[in-house]
């Protein structure tokens, strides 16, 4: 896999110290675009010479798309204007304000914002300029495509974008940019980070005898997770089974405990439940051995969830709790507040209405102490039902008035 984001950066830079092309147009599916985000900006904050400037704001309509960008820079320049002021260094040049009204062409207020970002740099022709336009979500193509294809037109012999670099996603579904952008001056990119290839390369790291050993083993481990994930609950269990034989060896507690668990996720997958109560339950040893607070938490929430789903609600409410109480060590409070909800619930089927009450009380304080308001909605609601078959109509209309005021505040209803 490493080999993969490898073949990205080379791309990318390889792209960028060339002469010929100014854009590199690529065609990005979601993991794809996270992959070449990284590479620019470990490129950004790394030894690179260039000046970067990336922007992965949502594209919805050109205007506000324009004025986005325009007000981020706005607010870097004046970030940086202070922080040479602090140092006593030379003040960088006024921003220009006129850039901010979005009565202006948004086709003319990028170009100029770009060439006022380039007159920045101190020698042009040591630095570059690289410009990515990245949005994270392209929700109407056309107009993207139109203004792109506008802002990057461009004539000779001394064109607006000297100097600069554009690396510009297009999506996958509607490749529109590709037809309007000059094919002498753009190079066309389509990277592949789709599961068969991961497979394919993590495949590659396990059977490199030239890699050390360690990362073989990761990549095992994640190939292990595609399995298991693809319902290849065999192919998973023997690499499991190979992790915790190699990690037991070495004395490696925490990655034995999380072999284990792996194994027993894949058969609870599978919905093999007994099998994978047993892993789980050998995994908990190196895990409590190795006072392993994060492997021990995700062993222990498997567990509880796992005996929820046989509605063996005594003992899923006893990891609940013990699941609470590294929540708590962990300052996880998001987890905390699962516990509250899950620990009620097996205590109402358990016929402690009172108790499930208490927990789910004990949940919608933490949620609105941690500004958790679709939380806090969802254990009232538990609780205000609860109290309707109770027959304790009154305590349940009250909780109907905080229900309402949470609404009113935005909290959305989610699935109980």
């Amino acid at each position: 896999m490493r080999k993969l984001f490898d073949n990205v950066r080379m791309e990318v830079e390889t792209f960028i110290e060339q002469r010929d092309r100014l854009t590199l147009l690529a065609q990005l599916g979601p993991r794809e675009h996270i992959a070449v985000c990284k590479v620019l900006e470990s490129m950004e904050e790394g030894a690179s010479p260039h000046v970067f400037t990336l922007f992965s704001q949502p594209f919805s309509q050109p205007e506000a798309y324009v004025s986005a960008l325009v007000e981020a820079c706005s607010l870097r320049h004046q970030q940086l204007q202070s922080a040479v002021a602090a140092e006593g260094g030379d003040a960088y040049p006024a921003f220009p304000q006129h850039l901010l009204d979005p009565k202006q062409a948004p086709e003319l207020r990028l170009r100029e914002l770009l060439v006022f970002t380039r007159s920045l740099i101190g020698d042009v022709n040591e630095q570059l300029l690289v410009v990515g336009f990245l949005p994270y979500e392209i929700t109407d193509s056309a107009a993207y495509a139109s203004l792109l294809s506008a802002v990057l037109a461009h004539t000779f012999p001394v064109p607006w974008c000297h100097h600069m670099r554009f690396v510009v996603r297009e999506t996958l579904t509607e490749p529109l940019l590709a037809g309007t952008l000059a094919p002498a001056r753009t190079r066309r990119y389509a990277p592949d980070l789709s599961d068969a290839a991961v497979e394919q390369a993590l495949e590659g790291e396990v059977d490199d005898s030239s890699a050390p050993i360690a990362l073989r083993m990761q990549s095992l481990m994640v190939l292990a997770g595609m399995d298991s994930s693809h319902r290849r609950t065999e192919q998973a269990l023997e690499k499991y089974q190979l992790l915790a034989e190699y990690h037991c060896g070495l004395g490696q507690l925490p990655a034995l405990a999380l072999a284990l668990n792996g194994m027993g996720e894949a058969c609870a997958i599978a919905g093999r439940t007994q099998e994978a109560r047993g892993h789980f339950e050998r995994a908990l040893t190196p895990a409590i051995d190795a006072q392993d607070v994060p492997t021990l938490t995700n062993i222990t929430y498997n567990l509880a969830r796992l005996h929820q789903s046989q509605q063996e609600w005594q003992v899923a409410s006893e990891y609940y709790a013990g699941l609470s109480t590294l929540a708590r060590a962990s300052l996880n409070a998001a987890l905390q507040v699962i516990c509250h909800e899950q620990q009620g619930v097996c205590l109402r089927e358990l016929g402690q209405p009172d108790r499930a009450l208490e927990e789910w009380r004990s949940g919608a304080t933490l949620s609105e102490g941690s500004g958790m308001l679709d939380q806090q909605l969802g254990l009232l609601r538990r609780s205000a039902q609860l109290l309707l078959d109770r027959d304790r109509p009154t305590e349940a209309r009250q909780l109907e008035r905080e229900m309402s005021a949470l609404r009113e505040a935005g909290a959305q209803e989610l699935p109980l």
